[in-house]
């Protein structure tokens, strides 16, 4: 039953199946029609000897013609069911990597979160605290954000890695919000479609809480981009918004 859910969950593949399965399906006939008429892929000779008659069992030009048209057939077919195998392949390991990372948020595993991240992301993150610490609300930025970090300096701070940067970020958002690490315990994470376009993926999942009893559904997009051969998940909206919030708190 689960695979022939994902089946229907994507029409496109399954077309394309259809579509690959009738076009083999037409292929096979004629290539019995041929073979009862012993005539099976004859090799491809040059327009001059076609047009003097050395294909005369197919009619010259035309069988030469009907040869060739019959190989490109098969040559695209097999070029599409390749790139279409690609796609799908794409856009299953970028689902898994989706689940993998919300299986971390469940457990608020912070070093698998931080490793499922693309670099772009913790780069942003890290770049945007700096920046405060650096601006023209230095102080107040110091008093509030490096306590966050574990750090007592800018130059402490600086001086973490971004992947450092963001664990560190959620190992207190842990410590100083455990009802948020309960409520994310019992998430539930659905994947409902996604979608490939060049090295950027987008998961749509349907993200179910339960707060004070009640059920919440919230449908969530989420990016993910290709590094050194895998998906890794870019910033959620969320956190871009978090981000926006730091940068105008501090400017």
């Amino acid at each position: 039953m689960e695979q022939f859910d994902t089946f229907v969950r994507q029409p496109f593949a399954a077309l394309f199946r259809l579509c690959f399965i009738w076009i083999i399906a037409n292929l096979a006939w004629r290539y019995y029609r041929q073979r009862k008429r012993g005539i099976v892929f004859p090799p491809l000779e040059s327009f001059h000897h076609a047009f003097h008659g050395r294909n005369s069992r197919r009619g010259g030009i035309g069988a030469s013609i009907e040869d060739l048209e019959m190989k490109k057939i098969i040559l695209v077919t097999l070029c599409l069911f390749a790139s279409f195998q690609v796609a799908a392949q794409d856009k299953a390991a970028a689902e898994a990597v989706m689940l993998q990372y919300a299986a971390a948020t469940k457990s608020y595993d912070t070093v698998a979160m931080t490793r499922l991240m693309h670099p772009e992301a913790l780069q942003v993150v890290h770049t945007t605290f700096d920046a405060a610490l650096h601006g023209p609300k230095s102080d107040l930025a110091k008093k509030q954000l490096l306590p966050m970090f574990a750090v007592t300096s800018v130059d402490a701070f600086s001086a973490l890695s971004d992947a450092e940067t963001f664990k560190r970020m959620n190992d207190t958002i842990a410590k100083g919000a455990p009802e948020l690490i309960d409520l994310m315990s019992t998430a539930t994470y659905e994947i409902v479609g996604s979608f490939v376009k060049d090295d950027t993926a987008y998961v749509t999942y349907n993200l179910t809480l339960t707060v004070d009893g009640r059920t919440v559904t919230t449908q969530v997009v989420q990016t993910l981009k290709v590094h050194d051969g895998q998906w890794l998940l870019m910033l959620s909206s969320t956190s871009e918004a978090a981000i926006a919030g730091v940068k105008a708190q501090f400017e």
